[in-house]
Protein backbone atom coordinates (compact mmCIF):
# COMPACT_ATOMS: atom_id res chain seq x y z
CA UNK A 1 0.00 0.00 0.00
CA UNK A 2 2.81 2.13 0.70
CA UNK A 3 4.37 1.75 -2.24
CA UNK A 4 1.45 2.57 -4.41
CA UNK A 5 0.88 5.76 -2.66
CA UNK A 6 4.35 6.73 -3.15
CA UNK A 7 4.39 5.59 -6.85
CA UNK A 8 0.95 7.82 -7.48
CA UNK A 9 3.24 10.84 -5.92
CA UNK A 10 6.49 10.43 -8.03
CA UNK A 11 3.70 10.41 -11.10
CA UNK A 12 1.98 13.52 -9.89
CA UNK A 13 5.08 15.48 -9.11
CA UNK A 14 6.33 14.23 -12.64
CA UNK A 15 3.18 15.38 -14.66
CA UNK A 16 3.33 19.12 -12.74
CA UNK A 17 7.12 19.17 -13.23
CA UNK A 18 7.03 18.17 -16.62
CA UNK A 19 3.76 20.45 -17.60
CA UNK A 20 5.40 23.14 -16.33
CA UNK A 21 8.40 22.58 -18.12
CA UNK A 22 6.64 23.04 -21.29
CA UNK A 23 6.29 26.32 -23.10
CA UNK A 24 2.61 27.09 -23.95
CA UNK A 25 2.34 27.86 -28.11
CA UNK A 26 2.35 31.50 -28.16
CA UNK A 27 -1.34 33.07 -29.80
CA UNK A 28 -0.86 34.39 -33.47
CA UNK A 29 -2.58 35.77 -35.74
CA UNK A 30 -2.38 36.96 -39.60
CA UNK A 31 -2.50 39.93 -41.02
CA UNK A 32 -3.16 41.83 -44.57
CA UNK A 33 -3.71 44.96 -45.61
CA UNK A 34 -3.03 48.32 -48.18
CA UNK A 35 -0.52 50.44 -48.46
CA UNK A 36 -1.52 54.01 -50.18
CA UNK A 37 0.55 57.77 -50.18
CA UNK A 38 -2.11 60.37 -51.38
CA UNK A 39 -4.29 58.04 -52.51
CA UNK A 40 -1.36 56.09 -54.86
CA UNK A 41 -0.63 52.56 -53.99
CA UNK A 42 2.76 51.65 -53.19
CA UNK A 43 3.97 49.37 -55.10
CA UNK A 44 7.62 48.03 -54.11
CA UNK A 45 9.51 47.61 -50.43
CA UNK A 46 8.75 45.85 -47.35
CA UNK A 47 6.66 45.90 -44.63
CA UNK A 48 8.10 46.06 -41.10
CA UNK A 49 6.23 45.08 -37.92
CA UNK A 50 8.22 45.36 -34.46
CA UNK A 51 6.59 44.24 -31.25
CA UNK A 52 7.02 45.87 -27.63
CA UNK A 53 7.96 42.50 -26.26
CA UNK A 54 12.04 41.74 -26.93
CA UNK A 55 11.86 39.41 -29.88
CA UNK A 56 8.56 40.14 -31.61
CA UNK A 57 8.17 41.18 -35.08
CA UNK A 58 7.50 40.20 -38.41
CA UNK A 59 7.36 41.59 -42.03
CA UNK A 60 6.81 41.30 -45.71
CA UNK A 61 7.12 42.55 -49.32
CA UNK A 62 4.82 44.84 -50.47
CA UNK A 63 3.17 43.12 -53.72
CA UNK A 64 3.02 45.30 -56.96
CA UNK A 65 -0.69 46.09 -56.18
CA UNK A 66 -0.01 47.67 -53.01
CA UNK A 67 -0.95 44.82 -50.71
CA UNK A 68 0.68 42.55 -48.15
CA UNK A 69 -0.07 39.43 -46.40
CA UNK A 70 1.78 37.84 -43.11
CA UNK A 71 -0.06 34.48 -42.57
CA UNK A 72 1.78 33.68 -38.59
CA UNK A 73 2.43 36.85 -36.80
CA UNK A 74 2.65 36.94 -32.31
CA UNK A 75 -0.33 38.87 -30.63
CA UNK A 76 0.73 41.74 -29.18
CA UNK A 77 1.18 45.52 -29.99
CA UNK A 78 3.77 46.93 -33.20
CA UNK A 79 4.93 49.46 -34.34
CA UNK A 80 5.12 49.80 -37.82
CA UNK A 81 7.74 51.16 -41.03
CA UNK A 82 8.30 50.95 -44.67
CA UNK A 83 11.33 50.09 -45.84
CA UNK A 84 12.20 50.63 -49.57
CA UNK A 85 13.13 47.81 -51.94
CA UNK A 86 17.04 46.72 -51.54
CA UNK A 87 19.29 47.82 -54.68
CA UNK A 88 20.73 45.01 -56.37
CA UNK A 89 23.86 43.59 -55.81
CA UNK A 90 27.26 45.71 -55.56
CA UNK A 91 28.76 45.59 -59.24
CA UNK A 92 25.34 44.88 -61.30
CA UNK A 93 23.58 46.81 -63.18
CA UNK A 94 20.73 46.59 -60.56
CA UNK A 95 22.78 48.44 -58.41
CA UNK A 96 22.93 51.74 -60.72
CA UNK A 97 19.26 51.56 -61.30
CA UNK A 98 17.49 54.78 -59.61
CA UNK A 99 14.59 53.34 -56.84
CA UNK A 100 11.20 55.04 -57.20
CA UNK A 101 9.67 54.91 -53.86
CA UNK A 102 7.15 57.40 -52.62
CA UNK A 103 7.06 56.38 -49.07
CA UNK A 104 8.99 59.44 -47.23
CA UNK A 105 11.81 58.81 -44.85
CA UNK A 106 9.40 59.72 -41.89
CA UNK A 107 7.79 56.35 -42.37
CA UNK A 108 11.20 54.19 -42.76
CA UNK A 109 12.01 54.85 -39.16
CA UNK A 110 10.26 53.37 -35.85
CA UNK A 111 11.62 56.01 -34.14
CA UNK A 112 9.32 58.60 -36.64
CA UNK A 113 6.78 56.34 -38.31
CA UNK A 114 4.22 56.59 -35.55
CA UNK A 115 2.28 53.52 -37.19
CA UNK A 116 1.37 51.43 -34.99
CA UNK A 117 -1.20 48.07 -34.45
CA UNK A 118 -2.59 45.61 -32.13
CA UNK A 119 -2.51 42.29 -33.94
CA UNK A 120 -5.42 39.75 -32.15
CA UNK A 121 -6.08 35.98 -32.75
CA UNK A 122 -7.29 35.32 -35.91
CA UNK A 123 -7.76 37.41 -39.14
CA UNK A 124 -6.47 41.31 -38.89
CA UNK A 125 -6.68 43.56 -41.57
CA UNK A 126 -4.64 47.11 -41.55
CA UNK A 127 -4.85 49.47 -44.64
CA UNK A 128 -2.41 52.50 -44.38
CA UNK A 129 -3.89 55.20 -46.10
CA UNK A 130 -0.23 58.11 -45.78
CA UNK A 131 -0.52 61.48 -46.91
Amino acid sequence: MYKNIVTLMIVFVSIVVFTGCIKQKEPTGSITGMVTYKGQSVTNGEISFRGSERGKGGGCPIAEDGTYSINAIPTGDYSIVLLPPPKGMPGTPEERKPINYIVPEKYQKFETSNLTFTIKEGKNTFDLNLK
